[in-house]
């Protein structure tokens, strides 16, 4: 008797591209933009492996991605699983930004990826929240940068869950002497189970 079928999340591959649905998702790109990110991301990844210098030629980047992505059996039915993935992502995203301090937070703000660990019943429940922090260098050029911790406290309110994230050192990005206007900035946040 076969076992039970494959699940188009259950793509390594896609899984670990997950950003660039995320990203796409976020600009509400079209289906032949997402395309062309997931190859320009997947070449990239092995020329990278590969030591190739940059820059890279564009040209080969996308058919080194596309070679990839075939090799993998990644079709349009997986890549339309993930977009819904990344749309149910931004979705919660966009309720838990659109919370008062004070709101309690409900499952309709937190994202459960297929592939979480800790999504079972019989598993404790586990979050991450992950932060967008802007820097400003002295010249006046700003960065902004992801950073994500485990929730160890309670996850009540957006109160409860920002106030367990403190702000990253003002390192980033390490070449550029950061300005003296105090700590970055939180631009946004999200909570996804682990």
């Amino acid at each position: 008797m076969a076992g039970p079928a494959a699940s188009a999340t259950d793509s390594p591959l896609l899984r670990g591209l997950f950003g660039v649905f995320q990203t796409s998702s976020a600009a509400r790109a079209d289906t032949s933009t997402i395309w062309s990110d997931l190859r320009t991301a997947a070449g990239s990844w092995q020329f990278s492996a590969q030591g190739v210098a940059q820059p890279y030629d564009p040209a080969a980047v996308q058919e080194a991605g596309r070679a990839i992505l075939s090799a993998q059996g990644i079709d349009a039915g997986a890549v339309s699983t993930f977009r819904g993935l990344a749309g149910q992502w931004r979705n919660a995203a966009e309720r838990l930004q659109a919370l008062e301090p004070g709101q309690q937070i409900t499952g309709n703000e937190i994202f459960v990826p297929p592939w979480a660990a800790t999504a079972s019943s019989n598993v404790p429940s586990r979050y991450r929240i992950r932060s967008q922090w802007q820097f400003e260098a002295a010249n006046g050029v700003t960065f902004n940068q992801w950073r994500a911790d485990e929730l160890t406290g309670p996850l009540t309110t957006t109160v409860d869950a920002v106030t367990q994230v403190p702000p990253p050192s003002n390192t980033y990005p390490p070449q550029d002497i950061l300005s003296d206007a105090g700590p970055p900035t939180l631009l946004g946040y999200q909570v996804e189970q682990i």
